[in-house]
């Protein structure tokens, strides 16, 4: 089924689009009915400070599923290298 959180593989490398960002990271949409967050800890020093300005909404960014957590419907990310 298309909603269903089974077809996500940890180490997939998404295209998503950020949806919003929040203090603790960033939410990105990796597909229509699925949402991950990119924790700042993933992230660069540099960028933590600065997420609002590098992570715009609705742009683009390559992410891979770094955790699935099935019961939560909660996908972690890691930024992909590009």
């Amino acid at each position: 089924a298309d909603g269903s959180i089974d077809r996500f593989q940890v180490g997939e490398v998404y295209q998503g689009k950020v949806q919003q960002q929040k203090n603790y990271g960033v939410f990105v949409e990796l597909t229509p009915d699925f949402v991950g967050l990119l924790h700042r800890s993933q992230l660069p020093e540099s960028d933590q400070e600065k997420l609002p300005e590098l992570y715009k909404n609705g742009g683009i960014l390559y992410v891979r599923i770094q955790a699935i957590d099935v019961n939560r419907r909660c996908i972690s990310l890691e930024p992909a290298k590009g």
